[in-house]
C-alpha cells in the first residue's frame, strides 16, 4: 500500500487558522510562542526552585547580565528572556536588569503553637525564613535573645490574614521535637501572583 502524501502547506495553514480563532499569534500556532504569549498554567501550581530558569533569575537578581547568565546555565537568551518577561515584572536600566517578583511562596514556621505554610508575598517569606534562622540558633545555643527581634510581629499570607510568630520557648522546644517542620532549604514558588 502507497503511503500517503502530506499537504504540509495545507495543514500548516489549518494549524494558523485554528490559532486565529483561539486568540493565538503566529508564533504561538507554530509551536513557538513569543515572551508573554505562553498559556498560564493553572493557578496555584508551584515552580521548581532548583530549575535552571529559577537559578538563573537568582543569579541575574545579583547582577549577572542575561547574555552571561544564559550561557552559564547553558540555555538560549530568548528562553531566558522569555521565562524572565513571563514570571516577574524586569526592567532593565542603566545596563543592570532590576527584577521585582510577585509571585507568591509557600514557607512552613511556627505560629500559635502549630507549624503553619501559607501563601506569602516575598518581603513576608523573607521574614518568615529570618525568624525560623532565629529560632534555629535559640534551640541550637537555648539564648533567648535571638527571639527578642521577632517579639509582638508576626507574617501576612497573601490574603491578608496575620500569623502571630510563636515565641514561648517551651513551645518551640516542643515542636522543635515533634519533627513536623525542618526548616527547608528552600521554599514553593506558585504562578499566582501575590497581592
Amino acid at each position: 500500500m502507497a503511503k500517503r502524501q502530506r499537504d504540509y502547506r495545507k495543514e500548516y495553514a489549518r494549524r494558523v487558522a485554528l490559532a486565529a480563532q483561539k486568540g493565538l499569534s503566529r508564533s504561538a500556532a507554530r509551536g513557538h510562542p513569543r515572551a508573554g504569549e505562553r498559556k498560564k498554567p493553572a493557578m496555584g501550581r508551584a515552580v521548581d526552585p532548583n530549575s535552571r530558569e529559577e537559578r538563573a533569575l537568582k543569579m541575574m537578581r545579583y547582577g549577572g547580565s542575561l547574555r552571561a547568565v544564559a550561557s552559564h546555565y547553558r540555555m538560549s537568551q530568548e528562553r531566558l528572556r522569555a521565562y524572565l518577561k513571563e514570571s516577574t515584572a524586569a526592567i532593565h536600566e542603566k545596563g543592570r536588569w532590576k527584577i521585582v517578583d510577585h509571585r507568591s511562596r509557600q514557607f512552613p514556621f511556627y505560629s500559635n503553637g502549630a507549624v503553619v505554610t501559607p501563601w506569602m508575598s516575598l518581603d513576608q517569606t523573607s521574614e518568615a525564613g529570618r525568624y525560623m534562622q532565629a529560632v534555629k540558633q535559640f534551640l541550637r545555643t537555648g539564648d533567648a535573645k535571638f527571639l527578642a527581634p521577632f517579639a509582638g510581629k508576626g507574617v501576612h499570607d497573601v490574603n491578608g490574614k496575620l500569623h502571630p510568630l510563636e515565641l514561648d520557648e517551651n513551645t518551640l522546644y516542643e515542636l522543635d521535637h515533634r519533627d513536623e517542620a525542618v526548616i527547608p532549604e528552600q521554599y514553593r514558588i506558585s504562578e499566582r501572583i501575590a497581592s
